[in-house]
């Protein structure tokens, strides 16, 4: 990694923002039950209490997503491709 990958990544960690249900629905476009599965299955980082309400750092979202789309990158190049 290389010093500007890692002020990048120290920027964000000293500026991250916490996102409610809510937020995060509209970030990623899945219904309140669909993040909930995404949270049981492992894609998505487990969300953090603050009294009642449950939040996520915006940081891990981008990280998670990341690696969901890596994932499929990866699946997509596996595949053959039949013409």
């Amino acid at each position: 990694m290389s010093s500007a990958d890692c002020g990048r990544l120290w920027g964000e960690a000293l500026d991250d923002t916490l996102l409610t249900c809510e937020q995060l629905q509209a970030m990623v476009g899945l219904s309140r039950s669909g993040i909930y599965s995404m949270v049981r299955c492992g894609n998505l980082p487990e969300p953090m209490r603050i009294g009642r309400r449950s939040y996520w750092a915006k940081s891990s979202i981008k990280s998670a997503m990341l690696r969901i789309k890596e994932r499929s990158m990866k699946s997509l190049g596996r595949r053959k491709v039949h013409l």
